[in-house]
C-alpha cells in the first residue's frame, strides 16, 4: 500500500506525483532495502509516473522515519502499515494491487488514481526442490489450497491485509513467469545491480 506521512500534503496519488514532479529529488520513500518488494514499487512508480522517488534505508528506519517525518512516503506492506494507518500514524494513500482490498475497501489502487497499469502485489507461495513427484506436488497444493480457505485462517489472513488465493500450480507458475519479466524489466529500468 502506498503510505505517507501526515504532514505530507498529498490525499491522492496524483497529488504525489504533482508534488514530487515540484520538487524532484525531495520526497523520499521508505524501503526496506535493495532488492525488497517496496524498492521495486518505489522503482515501478518512478517508472510509469514519471517521477523521482528517492529509496531511504533499511526496513525498521523506514517505517520508524516515516513515522518521524524523515520521509514523506513508503510502499509499505499492508501487514506493516495497515495499523499505522487506522490509527492515524499514517495517512494511506492507495493500495497498490490489481483490485481494491477488502481490508481497506475505501482505498483505490495506484492504477485507479493516476498510473494506470500499476500493480504491485506481495505474494507468498509454496515451492518443492525440483524432481519432486508430481504426486506429492499435487497432494501438496491440494492440501495447502485446503488450509488456505479455513475460514479462520482466511479470516486472519484478510484482518492482516492479504487476500488468500489459493490457484492451481499452473496459475501459479504463470504468475511466477509473469511477475519474474516484469521485475526484471524493472530492475534493468531503474539501474538496480546485485552487489
Amino acid at each position: 500500500m502506498l503510505v505517507v506521512h501526515p504532514g505530507v500534503p498529498v490525499r491522492t496519488v496524483s497529488d504525489l506525483i504533482g508534488l514530487a514532479r515540484a520538487r524532484p529529488g525531495a520526497i523520499n520513500y521508505a524501503s526496506p532495502g535493495n532488492g525488497t518488494s517496496p524498492h521495486f514499487a518505489g522503482a515501478l512508480f518512478n517508472m510509469m509516473a514519471g517521477v523521482e522517488l528517492v529509496p531511504y534505508k533499511g526496513a525498521g528506519p523506514a517505517i520508524q522515519g516515516l513515522i518521524g517525518g524523515q520521509v514523506q512516503a513508503s510502499f509499505a506492506s499492508m501487514l506493516s502499515a495497515i495499523s499505522h494507518a487506522r490509527q492515524g500514524r499514517l495517512r494511506a494513500v492507495a493500495v497498490t494491487g490489481a483490485r481494491r482490498s477488502s481490508a481497506l475497501p475505501e482505498l483505490p489502487t495506484v492504477a485507479d488514481s493516476g498510473v494506470p497499469g500499476f500493480e504491485s502485489d506481495s505474494w507468498q507461495g509454496f515451492f518443492a526442490p525440483a524432481g519432486t513427484p508430481v504426486a506429492i506436488v499435487n497432494q501438496l497444493q491440494r492440501e495447502i489450497v485446503a488450509v488456505v480457505k479455513l475460514p479462520d485462517v482466511a479470516a486472519q489472513l484478510l484482518k492482516d491485509g492479504s487476500e488468500p488465493v489459493g490457484n492451481t500450480r499452473d496459475d501459479f507458475a504463470k504468475h511466477v513467469a509473469g511477475e519474474l519479466a516484469k521485475w526484471a524489466r524493472v530492475a534493468e529500468n531503474a539501474r538496480m545491480q546485485i552487489n
